[in-house]
This record gives C-alpha cells, sequence and structure tokens, in this order.
C-alpha cells in the first residue's frame, strides 16, 4: 500500500489531481488512510479545496478518529477565505470529542566533555 501512496504522491507533486483520483480508484483494495492523506496534503500545498473536499470524504470514512486530517482540512478553508466552512470542520472536531495531541520535542542535552 505504501508503494501506491508513493505513486499517488509523485503525481499529485506534478499537481495531476485527476490522474491521482483515478489511479486511487483503481486500486484493487480500498485505499487506506495513507493514501487519502497524502492526497489531502498535496491539495493543501496546492491551494486545491475542491480537490481537498473529495478527499476529506474519503479520508473521514477510513480514519474517523484523526483529528488531524480535520485540522488540515480546516486550515485548507480557512487559507481559501471560507471562514465558515472552517469552522464547521472545527466544530466536527468537538462534536465528535476528538482530541488533537499537541507537537513533541526531543532534545538530548549533552555536557561539555562527553561525546565526540
Amino acid at each position: 500500500m505504501e508503494q501506491r501512496a508513493c505513486i499517488v504522491d509523485l503525481l499529485e507533486r506534478a499537481e495531476r489531481f485527476a490522474e491521482a483520483v483515478e489511479f486511487t480508484s483503481q486500486m484493487p483494495m480500498r485505499p487506506k488512510a495513507v493514501v487519502w492523506g497524502a492526497l489531502l496534503s498535496a491539495s493543501r500545498i496546492y491551494d486545491n479545496v475542491e480537490f481537498a473536499r473529495i478527499v476529506f470524504e474519503q479520508l473521514v470514512q477510513v480514519e474517523p478518529e484523526n483529528p488531524g486530517n480535520f485540522v488540515t482540512m480546516s486550515n485548507i478553508y480557512a487559507k481559501a477565505g471560507m471562514a465558515e466552512d472552517a469552522k464547521r470542520v472545527r466544530m466536527m472536531i468537538d462534536s465528535e470529542e476528538l482530541v488533537k495531541p499537541p507537537g513533541q520535542s526531543c532534545v538530548e542535552a549533552v555536557q561539555e566533555g562527553e561525546g565526540g
């Protein structure tokens, strides 16, 4: 499945959205969240709201518990100046009681004289 996600990603990077969707729909098995997530990310990068809507609907069916998908879609709407749609998606997060975990970083401290 990951190989197919890579092909989808390549099509998206070439801004060939229709081909990416067609490729996804012709997969012998139902695409997993990784494929739909790649499509949603491309939609965000290239400001393609209509494509994002189609992908978001599929992604919510496959991975309804992932608040990151809702946040990404909300951000796509907000960037496009579609405040009401962005608000509606954010409200979906609240109604489903989804919680987006905060970002995390890991820093390793090395004292002077240690390490190479």
